[in-house]
């Protein structure tokens, strides 16, 4: 039986990447998988959860936090596959459904004034967002990005050194 991991930090009942992940451990657990849930809320879910208390109330340092704990946490545990919904710097597959952060300021310094700008360079939130995207995409460890779309794949590869024999798109469903 294989064991996997599922990374993801915020559930909301009505968010959209919350409702893939309860699909993906469903689906898992069909084919006898065993899963955990790795998050930073206390959830009821039809799987083995672990959860943390982020302390920080800085969102860039609840990220750092987040991820510190998720990295020791899968360290501590024999899971087959890690497979994070959110950006990471240690897991085996990842879907990258938040898009690309780095495209997305990239688009948002063409319409914004200078002030606003120079606000991407010294907001320690993308700093940690972009560190994160960098190690999640170019981690040499992971064996497989999910995208659902074309448009999200050319992003990761423009941004960065990522393996694109490793991109899979996979087209939400209508």
């Amino acid at each position: 039986m294989k064991t996997v991991a599922i990374i993801k930090k915020d559930f909301h009942s009505n968010g959209g990447l919350e409702k893939s992940s309860w699909r993906i451990i469903q689906a898992l657990k069909e084919r006898g998988a065993s899963v955990t849930l790795l998050t930073a809320h206390e959830v009821s879910a039809p799987c083995n959860v672990l959860s943390c208390s982020l302390d920080s109330k800085l969102k860039f340092l609840k990220l750092k936090e987040f991820d510190s704990w998720c990295r020791s946490t899968v360290k501590s545990h024999a899971f087959d596959v890690v497979f994070s919904m959110d950006r990471a710097t240690f897991q085996t597959h990842h879907r990258a459904g938040n898009g690309v952060h780095a495209a997305y300021l990239a688009l948002r310094r063409e319409k914004e004034g200078f002030l606003k700008r120079l606000s991407f360079k010294l907001n320690p939130l993308h700093y940690m967002m972009l560190k994160l995207e960098k190690a999640t995409f170019e981690d040499p460890h992971l064996k497989g990005i999910i995208v659902n779309s074309d448009y999200v794949k050319n992003q990761i590869l423009q941004y960065y050194a990522a393996d694109p024999s490793k991109i899979y798109v996979v087209h939400n469903g209508v």
